[in-house]
C-alpha cells in the first residue's frame, strides 16, 4: 500500500476522497482484500459461467424435445441437431 500511498500523494489527491478510502478500508484490517480472495471470486465467476452454459443446453434439448412430441414431422430435422 505504500506504493499506492506514494502515488496518491504524488497525484496531490486528498485524504478524504472516497476512492482512497474504499481502498485504504479495503487493504487493511481483518476483512483485507488479498490475492487468494480474488482467485476464489474468479473461480466461483468461471463455475457459475458453466452451470449456465449446462442450463442453456438442457433448455435448448427441452425445446428440441418438445417440437419433436408436438410436430412428428420436424422429428428428422431434430434428429440432425440432437446429434
Amino acid at each position: 500500500m505504500g506504493v499506492l500511498s506514494s502515488l496518491w500523494e504524488a497525484l496531490e489527491v486528498e485524504q478524504e476522497d472516497v476512492d482512497r478510502g474504499i481502498f485504504a478500508r479495503l487493504m487493511s484490517g481483518p476483512a483485507r482484500l488479498h490475492g487468494k480472495s480474488i482467485q476464489k471470486v474468479l473461480a466461483a465467476h468461471s463455475k457459475c459461467q458453466l452451470v449456465c452454459v449446462c442450463v442453456c443446453v438442457c433448455v435448448c434439448v427441452c425445446q428440441l424435445v418438445s417440437m419433436v412430441l408436438l410436430c412428428p414431422t420436424h422429428a428428422s430435422f431434430c434428429s440432425l441437431i440432437l446429434s
